[in-house]
C-alpha cells in the first residue's frame, strides 16, 4: 500500500503516462513530490523528486484548509478552468500557479467566485512553455496542498 497521496495522468505519446506522488516530512513543514515518467508502457520510469518548503515556494506550513478546487481539462493546451469551494473563514485566497523550480508563474485573487479560467500564460503575458505545473489556493494562513496541471501544445 501506498504511503503517498497518489494520482495519474496520460502522457502525449501512446504508452506514456505520469505518476504524481507526494507526501509530508514528519514535521509537516516540507511536501515530499515525486513525479515519475515512464514511456514504455510501464517498463522503466525516471523519477523527478522535489522538496518543496516555505523557503523554496513563498508557501507557509500547509494547514488543513477545507479548499476543494480542481482543474479541467488537465493536460489542458489553451484554457483550464479552476473550480474552487473556499471556507466561509478565508479572507483574501488566492490561486497560484508554479513552475517546477518552485517560482510563481501567475497569481490570481479569488475572493467572491467559485471558478476562474486561465489561459497559460504567465505574470507579464508570455506563454508558459509545455511542461508541469503545480497550483494551490492559499488565503488566512491556510493553504491547499500542490496539485499537478499539464500543459500541452
Amino acid at each position: 500500500m501506498w504511503d503517498y497521496a497518489v494520482q495519474y495522468t496520460a502522457g502525449r505519446q501512446p504508452g506514456s503516462f505520469y505518476v504524481k506522488r507526494t507526501t509530508f516530512d514528519p514535521t509537516c513543514t516540507h511536501t515530499l513530490l515525486f513525479i515519475d515518467y515512464s514511456s514504455d508502457y510501464g517498463e522503466t520510469f525516471t523519477t523527478y523528486f522535489h522538496e518543496l518548503d516555505s523557503l523554496f515556494t513563498s508557501v507557509g506550513p500547509i494547514q488543513k484548509s477545507g479548499f476543494k478546487h480542481s482543474a479541467f481539462p488537465n493536460p489542458f493546451s489553451e484554457i483550464v478552468t479552476f473550480n474552487f469551494d473556499l471556507p466561509r473563514n478565508c479572507s483574501n485566497p488566492e490561486l497560484n500557479i508554479y513552475n517546477l523550480y518552485g517560482d510563481k508563474i501567475k497569481n490570481f485573487q479569488i475572493s467572491g467566485g467559485t471558478a476562474l479560467r486561465w489561459d497559460g500564460k504567465d505574470k507579464n503575458g508570455n506563454t508558459i512553455p509545455c511542461g508541469i505545473y503545480f497550483y494551490s489556493i492559499q488565503g488566512n494562513g491556510m493553504a491547499s496542498g500542490f496539485n499537478k496541471l499539464v500543459f500541452i501544445r
